[in-house]
C-alpha cells in the first residue's frame, strides 16, 4: 500500500504543478502556516496528517487521480496506524512540505515530484511505536 500511495502522490504533485492553478499557492501557504503554529504543531507531532498532500490533489486537475489519491490515503493511514508506526517529527515533515511547496510555486513539476519522492523516502524511515 505504501508504494501505491507513493506513486499516486508523486503523480498528483506533478499534475498539480503542471496545471498551474494560481489558487494552489495561497491554499498551501494557509495550510503550512497553520500546521506550523501552535496548537496544531503539537497535535501534528503525534499524528499522521495527509492534509498537505490532499490539498495538492484538490488542484491536480484530474478528478480520477484525485479520487485515487483519497482512496490510497485511507488505506495508507490504516496501514500506518495498524502497524503502530509514527510519522517523522513534525518539524522535519514541515520542512519537507515547504520544499515541495517551493517547487510547486515556481512551477517546476520535475522538482516537485523529486521533493515528494524524497518526502516519502524519509517517511519510510519512520520509527515503530513501542
Amino acid at each position: 500500500m505504501y508504494r501505491f500511495a507513493r506513486v499516486i502522490d508523486n503523480l498528483v504533485v506533478e499534475a498539480a504543478t503542471r496545471a498551474g492553478n494560481p489558487k494552489i499557492v495561497p491554499a498551501l501557504i494557509e495550510h503550512l502556516e497553520a500546521a506550523d503554529a501552535e496548537p496544531s504543531k503539537t497535535r501534528l507531532a503525534h499524528a499522521i496528517d495527509l492534509t498537505f498532500e490532499q490539498i495538492i490533489g484538490d488542484f491536480c486537475g484530474n478528478v480520477y487521480l484525485a479520487a485515487l489519491q483519497r482512496e490510497a490515503h485511507g488505506y495508507f493511514r490504516a496501514a500506518w496506524e495498524g502497524a503502530g508506526l509514527m510519522p517523522r517529527p513534525a518539524d522535519e515533515r514541515s520542512q519537507q512540505h515547504w520544499h515541495i511547496f517551493d517547487a510547486i510555486r515556481f512551477g517546476d513539476a520535475v522538482e516537485a515530484r523529486h521533493r515528494m519522492e524524497e518526502h516519502f523516502r524519509l517517511q519510510a524511515l519512520a520509527p515503530t511505536v513501542n
